[in-house]
């Protein structure tokens, strides 16, 4: 998408969002009553949730923890709310229009009655439908994976047949995933005994600040990986800033790699920039020095242009950024953008894992999709 698209992209957005809260307010303002106070509540409670995202992005660095983490928090859920509430009462309100040609609703109700039997069910089903997806996040699961790959294994002068990587994407540090749902994580990531931790980008939510103020970076240190953590960056470490992003990492035992290749025996991990970058450099550049018989794992955040993959004879790309659109409908959409927006595939001899994320952006839901950790068993059959 070129630059010019993006910008117009962004105010199409932007016109949506106001114009469906614009719709909402007078819709729930209708079922009030008809008291001074309460509707001055009302104005204010609702201003103050439909720009608490906005204010939040543009004080992230300014005012205090904890006023930002409840405004992340109350954002964020508006933006879910906007979406099934609009949705919900567009749905009521053709039937109410429908009432007005057909009269199939008793005429003892009212207007005001039928706004707040309106509201209140939405309201209702935005509970059950939140409550759920809260659950859905709260609970991570553990996705397995075996991928054959027709390659030696040569680590540490040893030969083995088999490697175990933990895959994570999209953890999304901060204000929203603090310390404490990362001492889970740990413990979850523990668990799986593996040999390398790989990170797919966009550790970092959208400001350094809360993982220093936290020490976030003890947690992160007490992750076992015998042969060590790497990551590439993601667009969010870019919107972070990088070199506050990288003083972060530098606290903790994680290796980033910013277009740039480490080998550990005859496995070679390459990490690209985020596609966000302007001076990304080609695939074929990063791997034009790596022997051809050694086992090409790629981290790239955003996973685009598979073939390119492909055609550089990569065992195995790692990417998260889709959230495979963390709710519904936006998971529909997602399939539609990306030619592989979630889960495995292969083409080839190149095998692809595109992660949902362990953590997420913005409303703490999952609704028809999972927070998740891979684990790829890669075995060998030179």
């Amino acid at each position: 998408m070129s630059k010019k698209m993006q910008i117009l992209f962004g105010i199409l957005m932007l016109v949506v969002y106001f114009g469906a809260t614009i719709y909402l307010f007078v819709r729930i303002r209708q079922a009030l009553p008809a008291i001074s106070l309460v509707r001055i509540v009302y104005t204010v409670a609702f201003v103050f949730t439909a720009f608490s995202l906005f204010a939040y992005m543009f004080c992230r660095n300014i005012l205090p923890s904890g006023l930002l983490t409840f405004m992340y928090l109350v954002g964020s859920t508006w933006l879910i709310a906007l979406i099934y509430l609009t949705v919900f009462f567009l749905f009521t309100d053709l039937i109410l229009f429908a009432n007005k040609k057909i009269l199939f609703i008793p005429e003892n109700f009212s207007p005001r009655i039928l706004r707040q039997i309106q509201v209140v069910a939405g309201f209702v089903i935005l509970a059950i439908v939140l409550i759920s997806g809260y659950c859905k996040f709260n609970n991570p699961v553990v996705v397995g994976k075996n991928i054959v790959i027709n390659k030696k294994l040569l680590i540490n002068n040893n030969n083995k047949s088999s490697l175990k990587i933990l895959l994570i994407s999209d953890l999304h540090l901060g204000h929203g995933i603090g310390k404490a749902r990362l001492s889970r994580y740990v413990e979850m990531l523990n668990a799986q005994n593996a040999d390398i931790v790989l990170i797919a980008g966009d550790l970092i939510d959208t400001s350094p600040q809360p993982l220093f103020e936290q020490r976030m970076f003890e947690e992160i240190n007490r992750i076992n990986a015998p042969q060590g953590i790497f990551m590439c960056m993601g667009n969010h470490e870019y919107i972070s800033g990088v070199a506050q992003s990288l003083d972060f990492i530098k606290k903790t035992k994680i290796t980033p790699l910013l277009d740039s290749v480490i080998t550990i025996g005859n496995v070679s991990i390459i990490g690209r920039k985020d596609l966000s970058a302007h001076n990304r450099l080609e695939l074929s550049e990063l791997t034009g020095n790596i022997p051809a018989d050694n086992i090409k794992i790629l981290l790239d955040h955003q996973p685009y242009n598979l073939l390119e993959t492909q055609q550089n004879n990569i065992d195995l790309q790692i990417s998260g950024h889709t959230h495979n659109g963390q709710f519904f409908p936006i998971n529909l959409i997602v399939k539609k953008l990306f030619e592989l927006g979630y889960g495995y595939a292969q083409k080839g001899n190149t095998h692809y894992i595109v992660s949902s994320g362990l953590g997420l952006w913005g409303p703490p839901y999952r609704i028809g999709t999972q927070s998740e950790l891979w684990v790829a068993t890669l075995t060998f059959n030179q």
